[in-house]
């Protein structure tokens, strides 16, 4: 039997997952979409990408504040596994777009995550700029990131 603050707990997750859902669903249905905005807004579809990001990491969340009760541990964390799985480096692309500018000082917590150019000093204030983009001149960034990590010792 559920107690009743696990009812509570289940249902306020319940409706912020259910909030959630819906927000996925109006991103996924945008992104598949033509929208009026297209015509003079050229990243419209980069921004729903970035709130779908968005959305489904606060889904996540949702689900997981129900692991804090006994019927989410064992219902809802097989779930989440399942769903990470599925979506794998949802966290770090929600931590980019969400910090965006400690990844554009080189200030991430993400180690080895870079969004500077490949010939890009490491140091913003360095004055010797070889390989960076002159004024007018446009280049595409490259998002790097190490090959291997370990995690406490682990892959």
């Amino acid at each position: 039997m559920i107690s009743a603050t696990d009812a509570a707990v289940i249902e306020r997750a319940y409706r912020l997952a259910n909030k959630a859902m819906f927000t996925v669903a109006l991103q996924v249905r945008r992104l598949d979409s033509l929208e009026p905005e297209d015509e003079n807004f050229v990243f419209r579809k980069h921004a729903d990408w970035e709130f779908l990001i968005v959305s489904l990491y606060r889904l996540q969340r949702a689900a997981q504040i129900v692991t804090a009760t006994e019927r989410g541990v064992t219902e809802v964390i097989p779930a989440l596994v399942q769903f990470r799985k599925q979506v794998p480096g949802q966290k770090t692309m929600r931590d980019v777009g969400e910090h965006f500018d400690d990844y554009a000082l080189d200030q991430s917590s993400t180690q080895g995550l870079s969004v500077r150019y490949p010939a890009e000093p490491a140091n913003p204030n360095h004055r010797e700029h070889h390989g960076v983009a002159q004024a007018g001149e446009e280049r595409t960034p490259e998002l790097t990131a190490p090959r291997s990590r370990t995690h406490g010792g682990r892959q």
